[in-house]
């Protein structure tokens, strides 16, 4: 069947209401388009801010470029409660803004050991694993 003739028949089925039609609007709603995912920011600061309600696989990502970025053995050691305070983060258990201030306390030019700093700041603010 070409597209248009298809494209028509479902249109026709949207039309007369479901009870007509159920097989034909379960193809329509499996035709629709699909939304493309929004694009990974660019910095590991930017993507923490926009963790909450980001796409499924932002925490895990999130929690593999903190494991990188503070690059200490013991802090790629420590992705599995990175990645836990990251879906935190995403589910809304955890204020995004919190996160944000640890991070950057983390990675300012003080911070000597960063993985350290982060651990510290997240319980200050009232985060734990």
């Amino acid at each position: 069947m070409s597209a248009g003739k298809r494209r028509q028949i479902l249109e026709h089925a949207e039309r007369v209401g479901p009870a007509a039609f159920p097989v034909l609007l379960a193809e329509l709603e499996r035709a629709r388009p699909v939304a493309a995912p929004p694009p990974l920011p660019e910095s590991t600061a930017a993507l923490l801010a926009a963790l909450p309600g980001a796409p499924a696989d932002w925490p895990a990502k999130g929690a593999s470029l903190l494991s990188l970025d503070f690059g200490s053995a013991k802090d790629r050691a420590l992705w599995p409660a990175f990645e836990r305070l990251c879906h935190d983060v995403w589910r809304g258990a955890f204020p995004a803004d919190d996160l944000a201030d640890a991070y950057r306390q983390a990675t300012g030019p003080k911070a000597k050991n960063r993985g350290a700093v982060f651990c510290h700041a997240l319980k200050s603010h009232g985060w734990r694993p």
